[in-house]
Order: structure tokens, then C-alpha cells, then sequence
């Protein structure tokens, strides 16, 4: 399994942890751009999906920037990943009970990508951005 948007999720893990560590607590879009040593228009793109879940936000005025809207020890990896690639679903079959083209009460096989998904949902959210050990320089 390859996830849809995996650079997209790292380089949204670094935007927080980067947005975390910063000292006023703002960014602008270049400085984290580069620090994040990504291109400026995918910053953007993911900029915008990280807010429209709440994860930061955007200053205007004099300092504007982007700042985490909330703390770093409060974030987990399934946050972001929910704001990246959406709901995690391994097998079609575990979103709609009508895709499954057998006309059974129970499956196995349901079952055990279930329980896979059910295992990397709790990985993924017992993991807090501000536990990854990532060095900045904060300009």
C-alpha cells in the first residue's frame, strides 16, 4: 500500500513541527518553504488543507504568516493525516458494506483489513508532531 500523498504528509508534519519551534510563534510562507525544503506553490496547496482542518492558521497585517493554531503536544500524525489524505480506508469494503459483490453476513478478510486499519489509526495517533526530534534553523 502506497499512501496517495505521502510527501505531501511529511512536508505537513515539518510545516507544524517547523511552525511549532519558531520562537514568535509566526512564519511567513517562504520562510518555511525553505526551511522545510519544499516548492512555494505545494506549500501553498498544503498550507490550505492544513487550515481548512483547523491545524494552523493564516495572520494578516504587519507580521503576517501562518502560525499553528494549535499546540504541537496536542497534534498527532492522524491529525495531519486526515487533513492530507482524508479518511484512511485499506479496503474499499470497509467504507460502504454494499462494494462487496458477495452477499455474505461475515468476511474474514473484512475482518483482518479491519483490524490492520484499526491497529495503524492507533499508531498513527498515539504520535505527537512535537515528538519528532527535527533541528531548524529559525531565522
Amino acid at each position: 500500500m502506497q499512501l496517495q500523498k505521502s510527501t505531501d504528509l511529511v512536508y505537513a508534519i515539518r510545516i507544524l513541527h517547523y511552525l511549532h519551534a519558531c520562537k514568535d510563534g509566526t512564519s511567513t510562507a517562504q520562510r518555511i518553504s525553505d526551511a522545510v525544503c519544499m516548492p512555494d506553490s505545494q506549500f501553498t496547496k498544503i498550507a490550505d488543507q492544513l487550515k481548512a482542518k483547523g491545524l494552523i492558521t493564516s495572520v494578516q497585517g504587519q507580521y503576517e504568516g501562518y502560525q499553528i493554531a494549535k499546540s504541537a503536544h496536542r497534534v498527532t500524525v492522524y491529525d495531519v493525516f486526515l487533513a492530507i489524505e482524508g479518511e484512511l480506508c485499506l479496503n474499499h469494503c470497509l467504507k460502504e458494506e454494499s462494494a462487496c459483490n458477495r452477499n455474505v453476513v461475515s468476511c474474514d478478510v473484512q475482518g483482518y483489513f479491519e483490524s490492520v486499519q484499526d491497529a495503524l489509526v492507533k499508531v498513527l495517533s498515539e504520535k505527537y508532531i512535537v515528538t519528532f526530534d527535527m533541528a531548524w534553523q529559525l531565522t
